[in-house]
């Protein structure tokens, strides 16, 4: 049987071949919501497809898919490796990561674009106008900056962290980004729901006239410790202030001397400082 040659995406289609396999050309959609195009077609279970993924990036990704069923081509259920699989944004990519080879990262990166982009989190303040950058998109990109970032101290368990190294981003990017054992991250936790329009860690006794405003702080991830009680929203910030910031020097020091951090380049040179330069405001 007479074999035609593969056909590139640029090249021009000869009017007698379309004659010939008049499917050549034709267009449909997949489940993820990529192009696909039939560039070659011999026979029903022949069929050569482009794939073709617009990024949220502006950017085009083309990706031929050979020997193909036309009916998978009608059903929409060829895919890609950059079909847009995650949140409506997240692609795989090409490269050696994986979900199976590295769940860890996966993890991480399923997560953070959850946070993100699903629209269970958008009642959440704390993630409201968080977005990812484009680049975090790729798993492959951001495996593998996570493989050069991550670490572990004391066993604990780690969480990706954004704001820290820069107070108040809601990017998720390679350079705004770190790796933060839990017990340090939930002390950057603001509760903005719980305490309303007050300052950060305040909140109000109804029982108590003479000093309502009541100061409590997370201690080492284990729970919240009583600072005192103040007769006014500010003095209480105050108190909370002063403590919280201490807290937060002690513990860096903890996992700095006494926790193996000063062996860690990407806590000792990157979070470390970071943690030191941090300042509580009453606008947190």
């Amino acid at each position: 049987m007479e074999m035609k040659k593969f056909m590139t995406r640029d090249e021009k289609i000869n009017p007698d071949l379309l004659l010939r396999y008049p499917r050549i050309g034709e267009t449909s959609i997949n489940k993820r919501g990529s192009t696909l195009e039939i560039v070659d077609y011999r026979k029903w279970d022949q069929v050569d497809v482009m794939v073709i993924t617009r990024l949220e990036s502006g950017e085009f990704k083309y990706y031929r898919s050979n020997n193909c069923e036309y009916s998978c081509f009608i059903k929409g259920s060829i895919g890609s490796p950059f079909d847009k699989s995650t949140c409506g944004v997240g692609y795989m990519g090409i490269g050696s990561y994986s979900s199976i080879t590295h769940p860890k990262l996966h993890m991480f990166w399923s997560g953070m674009l959850f946070r993100g982009y699903n629209d269970k989190y958008y009642g959440n303040n704390t993630y409201m106008d968080v977005t990812v950058d484009f680049r975090f998109h790729n798993f492959q990109y951001f495996a593998e900056w996570a493989e050069q970032n991550y670490y572990e101290i004391n066993g604990e368990r780690m969480t990706l962290d954004k704001d820290v190294l820069f107070k108040g981003n809601k990017i998720y990017s390679p350079e705004t980004c770190c790796f933060l054992p839990n017990n340090l991250n939930v002390m950057f936790t603001k509760r903005q729901i719980d305490r309303g329009e007050l300052p950060i860690g305040v909140t109000r006794k109804d029982d108590c006239t003479q000093n309502p405003y009541r100061v409590s702080m997370s201690v080492d991830g284990k729970g919240a410790v009583h600072i005192g009680t103040f007769p006014t929203p500010e003095k209480a910030f105050i108190a909370y202030k002063e403590a919280k910031e201490e807290e937060i020097e002690k513990q860096a020091n903890i996992y700095l001397n006494e926790k193996g951090g000063q062996f860690i380049p990407q806590f000792r040179d990157i979070v470390y400082p970071a943690l030191l330069r941090y300042k509580v405001e009453i606008t947190d």
